[in-house]
């Protein structure tokens, strides 16, 4: 699999790799110990200490906002990221429900704290109660109240679409294309500031960028870093423990990129070759006969904080890893969805990068996942666009499709500035294919173009529609029922009518400048454009 620029290790880095990990299997590399905190911790979202004085007032939280229940009990036996605790939160007025584990989040005094994180997913009165074997965390319940959403949910699959919730709680089909850069995806996280002001700054700024060229999701690459903030390689690695000041950053970029409007894509392994897969994790000295690696006791301890800490933020998506083929198979892929999902108290779209082909090749099949993930050989994305991208979501099977073969934006390349332009455009006439775009550290392609493409298909893509090709190149996306859609040409000077309803209204827009309606008059067989450029007519029936 590609892996764009600044990825892929020289065999120096390889080298030097190598000698690192000779010398941690000696000793001298001891994982650092987690120094203390100058300050506490605040973190993104508000905290309500339970089971301390007067019962609390039942506090408030949005719709699809985040709050933490925290409890502080005796400091369980064993080690404190094994204590299990559930609670339960339904929503009596409209049935929903919301079940979610507890994750140790530190001590205090002697006592341990565990926290319940809560996102309501409908407003009203949600009544809660805790389960636990662990006294203190067993036997809690209480009340939050939820009030209208005000930011958008959870991306979900239907039809082969991705469908964002609303604020109003309605499923809209939405483009979703991810921003790996510039500079390549959000990764060595331990290299990020650690104070928290400064980390939120920095995070801002970074996702801030992504709204401004109207990408829908930043790319974020975790790695071991799950366990050991700032250590990503396995060999490395000493920790069997998730680490909280990584969970810290992760929890503060979503909140940020929530506030934007933005998700997350968490890629949440690597490959071997670079020892980013889980098949190095450490065997927990505490469990007996744990094997580590795929599937240890780490490894599930992991998915549980994952479920627990992140599950209840609505605003991410998460692949696996890349290179499976190497390092995984279908049936361990298809276990840790099982799992996560089983877990998770919110919906999220899990995928596994599907790539290859012949006997190492690495395919779910007809069981795909919620999410399809395809890193496409050959240059078929290149020479036909539209046409690789239909006939992959007809293999998705009913799946949203995401593309995550780097397509790396570059000058010199084929995804330079028109064919990022173009690349858009397309995959959103195939039915709104998303896929992962690799951002140089060279300039940024026009982002008045960018934000023309996002405007445009804010809110346009049609639940069920068919995609065609026109004669003389053009293509279309038109609504099932046939009375609304888009016709889009490149390097064209006139735009044909033939696929639009009689009486149709319909407005034109160039897709290489700055966002402008045009008016269109439908009555002819085809539309005379201003100038030769790349244009978009979107229509709709009276």
């Amino acid at each position: 699999m590609s892996r764009g620029p600044g990825r892929r290790a020289s065999l120096v880095e390889y080298a030097y790799a190598a000698a690192l990990a000779v010398l941690a299997a000696a000793g001298a590399l001891a994982p650092a110990p987690t120094p203390p905190e100058a300050a506490p911790w605040r973190g993104p979202f508000p905290v309500v200490r339970l089971g301390e004085g007067a019962p609390p007032a039942p506090p408030t939280v949005r719709v699809n906002e985040t709050l933490d229940l925290e409890v502080a009990v005796p400091a369980p036996r064993g080690d404190p990221y094994d204590a299990v605790a559930e609670a339960t939160f339904t929503n009596d007025a409209t049935g929903d429900a919301y079940r979610v584990q507890a994750f140790y989040a530190g001590g205090e005094s002697g006592r341990a704290l565990y926290r319940f994180r809560f996102t309501p997913t409908s407003a009203g009165e949600w009544r809660f109660d805790t389960a636990s074997e662990v006294p203190g965390l067993d036997g809690r319940s209480g009340a939050v109240t939820a009030a209208p959403a005000a930011l958008a949910g959870p991306l979900v699959a239907g039809g082969g679409r991705f469908l964002l919730t609303t604020a109003a709680g309605d499923l809209a089909p939405t483009t979703y294309n991810v921003l790996s850069g510039p500079g390549g995806p959000l990764e060595d996280l331990g290299d990020l500031p650690r104070d928290e002001d400064r980390l939120a700054a920095v995070l801002e700024e970074r996702v801030a960028a992504a709204a401004r060229l109207g990408f829908d999701a930043v790319h974020v690459v975790v790695a071991h870093e799950w366990f050991s903030l700032g250590t990503r390689r396995s060999d490395l690695l000493g920790s069997v423990q998730p680490d909280p000041r990584t969970f810290r950053v992760l929890e503060t970029l979503a909140a940020v990129a929530h506030r934007h409007g933005l998700f997350l894509h968490l890629w949440q392994w690597g490959d071997e070759t670079r020892r980013l897969s889980p098949l190095g994790i450490p065997a927990d000295p505490t469990v007996p006969g744990d094997p580590g690696g795929q599937g240890g006791a780490a490894f599930d301890r992991l998915q549980r904080y994952i479920a627990a800490r992140l599950g209840p933020l609505p605003n991410w998506t998460m692949s696996y890893g890349v290179d499976l083929d190497e390092w995984s198979d279908e049936d361990a892929v298809r276990a840790w969805a099982a799992r996560l999902g089983e877990l998770l108290p919110l919906p999220h779209l899990l995928a596994a990068v599907e790539e290859g082909s012949g006997p190492r090749a690495f395919d779910l099949g007809d069981d795909k996942l919620a999410l399809v993930s395809r890193d496409l050989e050959g240059d078929a994305l290149v020479t036909d666009t539209f046409g690789t991208a239909l006939a992959e979501l007809a293999r998705a099977r009913g799946r949203p499709l995401l593309l995550e073969a780097d397509l790396l934006v570059s000058s010199d390349g084929p995804w330079d500035e028109d064919g990022l332009r173009r690349g858009l455009w397309r995959l959103a006439l195939a039915g709104g294919v998303g896929a992962v775009w690799g951002l140089n550290d060279e300039p940024v392609p026009d982002p008045e173009q960018l934000r023309t493409f996002a405007r445009f298909w804010e809110g346009r893509l049609p639940a069920a529609s068919a995609s065609s090709r026109l004669p003389g190149g053009g293509l279309a996306l038109v609504a099932e029922d046939g009375r609304s859609g888009v016709v889009y040409v490149e390097d064209a000077g006139a735009v044909p009518l033939d696929a639009l309803p009689a009486g149709a209204g319909a407005f034109a827009v160039d897709a290489a400048a700055p966002y402008d309606e045009l008016p269109v008059d439908t009555s002819a067989g085809a539309w005379t454009a201003p100038r030769r450029s790349d244009w978009a007519v979107a229509f709709t029936a009276p």
